[in-house]
């Protein structure tokens, strides 16, 4: 090999050897960036893990408020319907006390003019 080629291809080894020491340099800035970017991919999953697990309990909760408030609702309708239930018993009872009192007030007067009729003709005679 002549000295000229003998130093072409020292040059070509040379810039080579350069390329290889650049390539191994971006290799591991790339490998780097990746390291990076991986744990910053598992911090944000675990944080929208922790987020996602957050929504569901919140979630459940505001379903066992809701269900809380149904039934509360329906004791609320049942006490209503109590209530109206009551009042209508008091008035029913008020009408009953008001019957009664007149059919008592008749059944004396009824038994007065009785007991009157038969002293006057039994035992006045």
């Amino acid at each position: 090999m002549s000295e000229e080629n003998s130093h072409v291809l020292q040059e070509l080894i040379m810039q080579t050897m350069d390329n290889v020491r650049e390539l191994t340099k971006q290799f591991s800035e790339v490998k780097t960036l990746l390291s990076s970017s991986m744990q910053n991919n598992n911090d944000i999953n675990k944080l929208l893990v922790e987020r996602a697990d957050r929504h569901r309990e919140e979630i459940n909760k505001l379903k066992d408020d809701v269900r809380n408030l149904m039934h509360s609702q329906i004791d609320l309708e049942e006490y209503d319907t109590l209530k109206d239930d009551v009042a209508d018993l008091q008035e029913s009872r008020s009408a009953t006390i008001k019957v009664f009192t007149i059919i008592g007030g008749l059944i004396g007067t009824i038994l007065t003019s009785a007991a009157a009729i038969f002293i006057d003709k039994f035992i006045l005679k």
